[in-house]
């Protein structure tokens, strides 16, 4: 046919004609381009079909009405061609991947950010539709560019006016208002099209049987960790971070054994070194501290832990916990007068408590294995003294700050079956974690130990102490 032996010849006159200076030329160039496009493989759309979807999003917003009607009929045969050939059920392996590699990044870079309405939905629904049918091959190499983009799209495609209620929430109604407002808008988030295009990215990146894939994202996820803006793109970033881990994705595969002799243990420190797990699960530790949100604080703190349990090791794992024990004296060895400590100090006090709360509900026998192991509480406590999870955790639950105090108090009733029986198990410990307390420069730090033997004693023999016996007093002469 004569439409096959000069294809290329066409398309490229009417792609140039689809951005002309007459109406009517980009009207008849856009029409024409529709009619073209049926039943074309990729081998012939290849070289063009980038350079379509440019022109076809350009023309969507064209100064003419009767331009844009045709253009709207134009992308919708766009979009049934492309998805066509970026389904695994209906295309090659290698046309998939390919169209993907064209398309995607072109979506998510000019497609979303477009202040076009029309262009917007298109690209989301082209990167949804496409992300369900092109199967973890093709997608998992594309991961760590396509991820960062889709994350951020959560907050950009929000109602800017959003915003505006955020910053005025707490002022009108208050904190209920405020924290109200955030779960609204994390829930339509979550219900969100681009939230399960998430999901089944993160189960593309997860079925990498190399962890290739979930090595490369682990870094993007890091920055977007650091330096993410908006509610939904941080709340969307802990879930893809937790979704990822709870299907040991960051998990790194077992090394191919050579040699049964030849296993050193310098290519395992090597191995661990490299590893991008670690920044990561500095950066969530960070975020859980410093987030002012109380969902987003959470959704980090549940990242952070299986992360932790599940992509670590047993020696992450026990680090992961003494650290959190450490949060809670290191904030009060940092302390100055007798103001309490800021909000920087009660941040880390507090993230230290949701961190092991969220390890107890994600890992409860990750948990109660290294319960027991100590984590060191800063010159405040003796630096060579050092406590593990259940002591402090008492002594959190009374801290002068609520928050802080109700999520110390959770990780204590949580980790300790019977009160009684685990004061009296950890007696030394508290003994010598108030004792080290009530040096404090902090007031209220000085009160929350001073408290801790009145509870404790409330339960006669908890501490290992006994009742005086009572005496007469010696009759005066």
């Amino acid at each position: 046919m004569a439409l096959d032996a000069h294809f290329d010849a066409i398309c490229r006159d009417l792609l140039r004609e689809m951005g002309g200076r007459t109406w009517k030329g980009r009207q008849a160039a856009t029409a024409a381009l529709a009619d073209l496009l049926q039943g074309r493989r990729w081998d012939q759309l290849g070289p063009h079909i980038k350079e379509m979807w440019v022109m076809t999003l350009r023309v969507i917003d064209d100064v003419k009405e009767s331009v844009r009607r045709t253009a709207a009929l134009t992308a919708r045969t766009l979009r049934g061609t492309s998805l066509r050939l970026m389904d695994a059920a209906q295309t090659p392996p290698r046309d998939v991947r390919a169209c993907c590699e064209a398309l995607l990044p072109l979506m998510l870079e000019t497609g979303l950010p477009s202040s076009v309405p029309e262009v917007r939905g298109l690209s989301l629904d082209v990167l949804t539709q496409a992300v369900r049918s092109a199967g973890p091959g093709p997608l998992a190499p594309l991961a760590p560019a396509l991820a960062p983009g889709l994350l951020e799209a959560l907050s950009g495609l929000e109602d800017v006016r959003l915003n505006y209620l955020e910053q005025h929430a707490q002022r009108i109604g208050g904190d209920d208002a405020a924290g109200a407002l955030d779960s609204a808008r994390l829930a339509a988030a979550r219900s969100s099209p681009l939230s399960d295009a998430l999901d089944l990215l993160a189960r593309c990146v997860a079925s990498d049987p190399t962890g290739a894939a979930a090595m490369k994202l682990a870094p993007e996820l890091t920055g977007l960790v650091r330096r993410g803006v908006g509610l939904n793109t941080k709340a969307g970033t802990a879930h893809f971070i937790s979704s990822l881990a709870q299907r040991g994705a960051f998990s790194a595969p077992a090394p191919a054994d050579k040699d049964a002799s030849d296993a050193p243990a310098a290519a395992g420190a090597a191995a661990a070194a490299r590893s991008p797990v670690p920044q990561l699960l500095k950066a969530l530790r960070s975020a859980v501290a410093a987030e002012r949100s109380a969902g987003v604080r959470k959704a980090y703190a549940a990242a952070a832990a299986l992360v932790a349990s599940r992509s670590g090791g047993e020696k992450r794992l026990s680090k992961f916990i003494a650290d959190s024990v450490a949060s809670y004296g290191a904030a009060a060895a940092g302390e100055e007068g007798d103001g309490g400590g800021g909000a920087g100090d009660e941040g880390q006090r507090l993230a230290g408590a949701l961190l092991l709360r969220e390890l107890m509900r994600a890992s409860p026998d990750g948990f109660n294995r290294h319960a027991s192991e100590v984590g060191a509480l800063g010159d405040l406590w003796e630096s060579e003294r050092r406590f593990s999870v259940l002591p402090v955790a008492f002594l959190g639950k009374m801290d002068e700050s609520a928050d802080v105090a109700a999520a110390w108090r959770t990780v204590w009733e949580e980790g300790a079956p019977s009160e009684a029986a685990a004061l009296r198990m950890h007696a030394k410990e508290l003994s010598s974690l108030v004792a080290g307390g009530l040096k404090a420069s902090s007031w209220g730090r000085k009160k929350a130990c001073a408290e801790a033997p009145k509870i404790a004693a409330s339960d006669h023999g908890a501490l290992g102490l006994k009742r005086a016996p009572v005496q007469a007093p010696a009759a005066s002469s």
